[in-house]
């Protein structure tokens, strides 16, 4: 998640508690006397500070104090980056039922209008990720309630558009079927880019794949999510 910061914001957020514990033990052992003697005091406060992000931001778990941070402080969701973590459920709509009728059609040689395929309905299926996040990672895991397929990223990755002022959530998923049928694989690659709404605790946006791409079964659609748990 520290990628969402950018570089000014990233090296204060990460600088002020350094000098503020090389003052300390500054106060606490007395000023250097000489160069190596600052080296040693700079190391061990970066050596300390290190310690101490590790503890503070390197989990995502329930009680991790970073996340009790971001509770009580509900403004770092949007000063420094959002806490995604939990579970979100919620539907995707996608166009495999116009990759259907296009192949129907193709396979039964009855043939298809172009302006037809504007009237058929999408198809809709209950999704449910889960998302674990800390300062150094970020994980996002999905299940597909029509297939039984799940998913994993394999790049996940939060940025802030400037133009909107709104964090998005990039990432690029490997998918794996159980019993895939002829129209699906048992693996593919796919990605998505969702909006994140911090007032509703929102995920929406557009998500495609590759499955099957050499015959034209690969579908794109869109995704929409609402956060039911802080906690997975």
């Amino acid at each position: 998640m520290y990628a969402t910061l950018p570089l000014r914001r990233l090296v204060a957020v990460l600088g002020w508690p350094a000098a503020i514990i090389l003052a300390v033990l500054i106060i606490m052992c007395g000023v250097p006397g000489s160069p190596t003697e600052w080296g040693r005091t700079i190391g061990s406060a970066i050596t300390l500070w290190g310690f101490l992000l590790l503890i503070v931001m390197g989990s995502s778990s329930r009680w991790s104090p970073w996340r009790v941070f971001w509770w009580l402080i509900p403004g770092l969701n949007r000063w420094i980056f959002p806490d995604l973590n939990g579970a979100w459920h919620g539907k995707t709509c996608s166009n495999w039922t116009v990759v259907k009728r296009v192949r129907d059609a193709a396979i039964n040689s009855g043939g298809i209008k172009a302006e037809d395929l504007e009237d058929v309905p999408l198809q809709e299926d209950n999704l449910t990720i889960n998302v674990k996040a800390s300062l150094f990672s970020l994980r996002v895991t999905a299940e597909l309630s029509s297939t039984g397929a799940t998913s994993h990223s394999l790049t996940a990755r939060v940025a802030k558009n400037e133009t909107r002022d709104e964090f998005e959530l990039f990432y690029i998923y490997c998918q794996e079927t159980p019993e895939a049928r002829l129209t699906d694989e048992s693996t593919h690659l796919g990605a998505a880019i969702l909006n994140i709404n911090l007032d509703d605790w929102i995920l929406s946006g557009q998500y495609w794949n590759k499955r099957r791409w050499r015959v034209g079964n690969n579908t794109a659609g869109l995704i929409r999510l609402r956060r039911m748990s802080r906690f997975v």
